[in-house]
């Protein structure tokens, strides 16, 4: 048994985890019971099992709790870089395209233009409306790195019914990682 533990103990840092940990200290404690009985004989490989299972628990919960924290810490410092509305006065957007096929994919396309003197990055927020009134999904489009006074195209594109006509619209422009 006391062999078992501490082959487990090893293995929870090597492949197994957690699993590893708790078998590892499922047999140090049978071991040492064994152990009493043949005078001693596998107490230390035993406790060994044990003591690794107790060092990779406390090793896998300061790594979840990292992970956690940093998590945390980037999905904060994310929303508060890529959700905040862009100031109308650092862009320009132009509409170059609004149109739908005969297989109904609708596309709605740009170009937004950096005013400012840094390079900037922004997320261009459009609906598309078909003859119905019914608004269409449709993902923000990411433009990226446009150096100061630079241009870039956006994209919109969503599905909807090829009949009729459709109306597109920007309903915002946020910042992205600025």
């Amino acid at each position: 048994m006391g062999v078992l533990a501490l082959v487990f103990g090893i293995l929870s840092f090597v492949c197994l985890g957690p699993i590893g940990g708790i078998l590892a200290v499922v047999f140090g404690i049978l071991g040492l019971a064994k152990a009493k009985q043949l005078e001693g004989r596998g107490r230390g490989m035993s406790i060994a099992g044990i003591v690794l299972a107790i060092v990779n628990f406390v090793v896998t919960i300061g790594v979840v709790i990292l992970i956690i924290v940093l998590a945390t810490a980037t999905s904060h410092s994310m929303s508060i870089r890529s959700g905040d509305p862009a100031s109308p006065s650092t862009y320009e957007v132009g509409i170059t395209n609004c149109s739908v096929d005969a297989l109904g994919s609708a596309n709605f396309n740009g170009v937004i233009r950096n005013t400012t003197e840094s390079r900037r990055s922004f997320m261009v927020s459009t609906e598309i409306t078909d003859s119905f009134g019914t608004t269409m999904p449709s993902f923000p489009s990411l433009v990226i790195d446009i150096p100061p006074g630079g241009s870039r195209p956006w994209q919109a594109m969503t599905f909807t019914d090829p009949v009729g006509d459709i109306t597109c619209r920007v309903i915002g422009v946020d910042n992205l990682l600025n």
